[in-house]
This record gives structure tokens, C-alpha cells and sequence, in this order.
């Protein structure tokens, strides 16, 4: 009896209480366990049934009464039984939480609304991922709206990662766009007009400086060439002066000495030293 007594007691902590840790295995096991009660209350409810038909001589009415209202009421249970969602208790503010509480997975991030069909004990309708742990989204203090916010895990292994969390909807659902005004719509337009034609205008300053430079730079290398030949020209003249120079003092010298042969050859040579003076060579 004392062994008997012990497994009930370890099947009730198990399957009965509100234990985080334990969610989970509620979970699995619920249908399991809704199907044996309510298998339960329906041979109840035949056996009754049966025990009045043997009273009465209308008994097989009773019996097939006793047999459609047996299905009514285990069909209804069975229905409240598995829309009843998971409890469990927070071991730090020790608020109780249903597990059909709309939740984000904290593998995926995913939204999950239809909570009453994915419960955050179950798995994620995206991943799909089993959520190792859940954010208590209670108030520590109603007062100073102090959040919990602790950690509280649905399996044994107390895995800290990834943790499901609740869905505020009222927050994060997201704002309708509100419509265009139309004079910030004309206004927008003139702007950007605007903006166009200033671009317009600051490339075409743009161009026009662009070919101001480029004609500077055609004068400058027009004046340097110029003036290139105008020293090509005086160059020119001077040597052609100092040519000419020579040229006739030679023939005075040969005039002037013609008798003299090694005084002309004297002169000749002088005038050439004094054009290569002249010339820089």
C-alpha cells in the first residue's frame, strides 16, 4: 500500500501540479490522461444505464438514452478538456501563467497569435523548436510596475538559451500609415523642381569655368610658343650678325694684307675665336 500510495503521489506531482519543470510533460501526457477520465465518466454514465434498464421494461431506451448522453457529455469534456491550457507557476513572483499565453519564439523570432493551438510548452509553428524556457511577463510589485522577468525553465536540463517570450500585441502591432497630405505633396514637388534647377544652374557655372580654363590654358601655351620664336628669331639674327661680321672682316683683311699671306691666315683666325666668343661655342 505504501508503494502504491508513494506512485500516486509521484504521478500527481507529475501530472496535477503547477511545477514549471513539469509543464511540459503535461503537456504530452494530457491526452492520454483527458482520454482515461472522460473514458472513464462515459462507462460511468453506460453503467447507469444499464443498471436502471433492468428496472424498467422499457430498458433498451434507457440504455440507447444512457449511450447518447453518455457521447454528449464525453464529446463536450473532451473539447473543454483539451482547449484548457497548461498552468504553472513563476518560482519567483509565484504568479500563475497559462501556457496559451500569445508568445515569440526565441529561436525565430516568430509571432506566434494562435497560441490556443501552439501552446509555449509545445513547439514553435515555424521553427518548429521547442522552447527550453519562458520570460515571466508578471509584475513583481503592481504598485511600482517592477517586470519579473525571470527566467523560468520547462525541462529538467534547465537550458538558458533561446528563451519564449510574451507577445505584446497591444505594442507591437503596427500603426496604419496615415494618408499623404496633399499640400506637403504639392510642396514636395516644387522643392524637388527646385532642386533640379539648381543643379542645372551649378553644372552649367560649372561648364562655363570649365571652358574659361581650358582657353586660359590655349593663351598661355600660345604666348610661350610665341615667344619661343621670337627668341629663335633674335637668336637667329645674332648669329647671322656675327656670320656676316666675319665674313667682311675677312675680306678687308684679305684686301688690306694681300701681300702678305701669314697676316691674312692671323686675321682669318682671329675672326673665327671671336664668332665662337660671340656664339658661346
Amino acid at each position: 500500500m505504501d508503494t502504491i500510495r508513494k506512485i500516486l503521489m509521484i504521478f500527481n506531482s507529475r501530472f496535477w501540479s503547477d511545477e514549471a519543470s513539469t509543464s511540459r510533460d503535461r503537456f504530452t501526457i494530457r491526452g492520454y490522461r483527458n482520454g482515461i477520465i472522460i473514458g472513464s465518466i462515459f462507462i460511468f454514465i453506460l453503467l447507469v444505464a444499464f443498471l436502471l434498464s433492468c428496472f424498467f421494461d422499457a430498458g433498451y431506451i434507457l440504455m440507447i438514452g444512457g449511450i447518447a448522453v453518455g457521447a454528449v457529455v464525453a464529446y463536450g469534456l473532451m473539447i473543454l478538456a483539451d482547449r484548457k491550457p497548461i498552468q504553472l507557476r513563476c518560482d519567483s513572483c509565484q504568479k500563475i501563467i497559462l501556457a496559451n499565453t500569445p508568445w515569440i519564439c526565441g529561436f525565430c523570432d516568430a509571432k506566434v497569435t494562435n497560441s490556443n493551438d501552439f501552446q509555449f510548452v509545445d513547439r514553435c509553428p515555424k521553427c518548429p523548436n521547442e522552447p527550453k524556457s519562458y520570460i515571466c511577463h508578471h509584475y513583481k510589485d503592481t504598485h511600482t510596475k517592477e517586470k519579473c522577468q525571470n527566467q523560468i525553465f520547462l525541462t529538467d536540463d534547465q537550458d538558458p538559451k533561446n528563451p519564449a517570450r510574451r507577445l505584446n500585441t497591444g505594442v507591437e502591432k503596427p500603426l496604419p500609415p496615415m494618408p499623404p497630405d496633399p499640400r506637403a505633396v504639392i510642396l514636395k514637388g516644387h522643392q524637388e523642381r527646385l532642386e533640379d534647377k539648381e543643379h542645372e544652374v551649378a553644372i552649367a557655372k560649372l561648364n562655363a569655368r570649365l571652358r574659361e580654363i581650358r582657353q586660359d590654358l590655349v593663351s598661355q601655351e600660345d604666348a610661350v610658343v610665341e615667344e619661343k620664336r621670337n627668341q629663335l628669331k633674335r637668336y637667329s639674327a645674332a648669329r647671322f650678325a656675327v656670320a656676316e661680321a666675319i665674313r667682311l672682316h675677312k675680306i678687308e683683311a684679305s684686301e688690306k694684307y694681300k701681300d702678305d699671306l701669314l697676316r691674312i691666315e692671323q686675321e682669318n683666325l682671329s675672326a673665327d675665336e671671336w664668332g665662337r666668343d660671340q656664339l658661346g661655342e
